[in-house]
């Protein structure tokens, strides 16, 4: 990931492993509720409403997978209608967490981007 930092601040916080710093007067978004577009891995099928882990950098929360947009057909790539992901489907879905995530479109660090 990257290097190991310090910090310490005026007041006294609870920050942990996986919390985003930023600059004062700066922000960035977060949100329990956002889309993403999500390859699915998994021998079992996806079905929204089912909660799984969800990783970003070291933050894990449970998500749920609340609606499927829509699948990438992998050879035209047209949007599909779909009610479940299989093994290797591509789709736009919405997810909820059980926690405010940054989910702010100008993240540039790959592993905030990016989620397991």
């Amino acid at each position: 990931m990257g290097d190991t930092v310090g910090l310490i601040f005026t007041d006294e916080l609870d920050a942990t492993r996986g919390d985003v710093v930023v600059a004062a007067g700066a922000s960035t978004e977060v949100a329990d509720q956002f889309e993403a577009n999500l390859l699915w891995t998994a021998k079992h099928a996806m079905s929204p409403g089912r909660q799984y882990l969800l990783k970003i950098g070291y933050r894990e929360v449970t998500a749920t997978i609340t609606d499927i947009k829509y699948r990438e057909d992998m050879d035209t790539g047209a949007h599909l209608a779909a009610k479940v992901l299989n093994l290797n489907d591509i789709a736009r879905v919405t997810l909820s967490t059980s926690l405010p995530v940054d989910s702010s479109r100008r993240v540039t660090i790959a592993s905030l981007a990016a989620f397991f």
